[in-house]
């Protein structure tokens, strides 16, 4: 667009005048308002004026123009296209026009800025009242928030700065809310023993958030630990989501729900103490007798008829499988009381498998399962505790061989991701029910629960498992195979 149409295209009246006022330009509105059709654009500019104003231009206006450079906001009456006098509001100002000194005459029919001011003062009015609508709206919702007291609500920028926190955060970590605006909300979370992994998995949903495309029902969900203004430990239940802003570039910020469940954890502590304390009791006698029990096997194994034999062989596997269910609830004890403890360290991934392939050649001939390792060629290192890594490995390897189909194959299949990898063991068996689902990976839960059941089992494994992948800092979960099966996976930090 050249510089005519430009002016053309201005919503005012714009003419351009030499130093002594001889007329240079009109732009189209200018034409249309102030000439009649077919007239011949006058010389001067003060033709366009009546007398009176003729004489106000040589007494005032002209005199502050040589003066000052420009006039700003003077009323005057101008002859419009009718040769009738119209109020304008006048605003010229020194400028260049094709390399040469120039006046900028802008205006403005007054009717029209009278009308221009009443809309400026109408939209200020109504700005002000949704101001207004806004402070009592964010008033409302402050109340509200800080009305669930039981749920500390909380806001945290992609650093984990908290930029807001309701009467909850305040009631449950004991601080004022000026000391929680603009700290790092890992100040406030304990870092001993199972707890470390609360902090890690607050830093992966960080990490989140500049994924766009992370969706907005995006949730996740741990318990871990946070720490009192007076030191006392309090066991919280974590939700974390995206809060993601109406505007495409507002920043994403991450919304914090800790809801205080304390007493829940304590009771459940006093009843895996007292399985613990039973477990610990059964283990003494228990070792006694298998014992004995192999020391017989293997001592006077040609002086048993085949029926005392027999006999002999179910009573060390009873006690085998006795050992393993008094294992299985101390562990359990331990992750849910918190006082498990994992070391993480830098291992390589492909041994920790293939050991554990190795292991279980034993209960594969009786089934004729395949075991198949699924990895990338070159070498992977993930942050783990070896011996943890290899008891979930265990509980979901056995697990797949048990399930599955006589001939079947098991697939462990390794996938990176940016920050951590995912382990999948996948068998050929009939998956999980949806209806069990929820009960998956918690404590006693078998999908067929049967005294006469087909398949032995605690009911143990899956929740140990769950227990020890969130206390290195990772996820498990569950999907069915295609066309049929079940993967169960876990991620690892790599």
């Amino acid at each position: 667009m050249n510089a005519i149409n430009e002016l053309n295209a201005l919503p005012c009246s714009l003419i351009i005048t030499d130093v002594y006022g001889k007329i240079i330009l009109l732009n189209a509105l200018a034409k249309t308002e102030f000439l009649a059709e077919h007239s011949l654009i006058p010389e001067f500019i003060d033709k366009l004026f009546p007398p009176a104003s003729r004489i106000f231009l040589q007494t005032h206006l002209w005199p502050m123009l040589r003066k000052e450079g420009q006039v700003k906001e003077y009323y005057l009456k101008i002859l419009n296209k009718d040769n009738v006098p119209l109020s304008v509001l006048v605003n010229v100002s020194v400028g260049t026009y094709s390399d040469s000194p120039c006046y900028r005459w802008v205006l403005l029919p007054a009717l029209q800025r009278a009308s221009f001011e009443q809309e400026l003062l109408k939209a200020r009015q109504q700005s002000q009242n949704y101001a207004q609508e806004v402070s009592i709206a964010k008033r409302r919702l402050r109340n509200i928030l800080d009305a669930a007291e039981d749920v500390a609500i909380m806001t945290l920028d992609n650093l984990g700065q908290i930029q807001f926190a309701n009467a909850g955060a305040i009631k449950l970590l004991g601080f004022a809310e000026t000391e929680l605006i603009n700290q790092r909300f890992e100040r406030f979370n304990k870092c001993d023993g199972l707890t470390q992994a609360g902090k890690i998995r607050l830093q992966q949903q960080l990490q989140k958030l500049s994924d766009a495309r992370i969706p907005a029902d995006y949730l996740a969900e741990f318990e871990t630990q946070l720490q009192h203004v007076s030191g006392k430990s309090i066991d919280v239940l974590l939700q974390l989501r995206p809060l993601i802003g109406e505007a495409q570039s507002a920043p994403k910020q991450l919304l914090l729900l800790a809801t205080d469940i304390s007493k829940r954890k304590q009771l459940e502590r006093l009843q895996n103490e007292f399985v613990a304390t039973i477990s610990h009791e059964f283990r003494t006698p228990l070792t006694s007798i298998l014992g004995s029990l192999t020391l017989l096997a293997q001592r006077y194994a040609g002086n048993f008829s085949d029926k005392a034999q027999k006999l002999l062989e179910v009573s060390i596997n009873s006690s085998y499988r006795l050992k393993h269910l008094v294992n299985d609830l101390l562990d359990f004890g331990k992750i849910s009381s918190g006082n498990l403890r994992v070391t993480l360290e830098v291992c390589a991934l492909k041994p920790l498998l293939e050991s554990m392939i190795l292991e279980h050649q034993y209960f594969l001939k009786s089934k004729q399962v395949t075991l198949t390792l699924c990895m990338p060629e070159t070498p992977i290192a993930i942050q783990t505790d070896p011996q943890r890594f290899n008891q979930i490995m265990a509980n979901l390897l056995s697990n797949a061989i048990k399930f599955s189909p006589n001939g079947s194959e098991v697939i462990i299949a390794v996938k990176e991701q940016e920050t951590n990898l995912i382990i999948a063991v996948e068998d050929r068996g009939s998956g999980v029910q949806p209806a069990f689902l929820d009960r998956l990976f918690t404590q006693f839960s078998q999908e067929n629960s049967a005294s006469n059941r087909e398949f032995e089992g605690s009911g143990l494994g899956l929740a140990i498992s769950k227990g020890l992948v969130n206390a290195m800092g990772g996820e498990i979960g569950y999907r069915p195979a295609t066309p049929h099966g079940a993967i169960f996976w876990f991620s690892c930090l790599k």
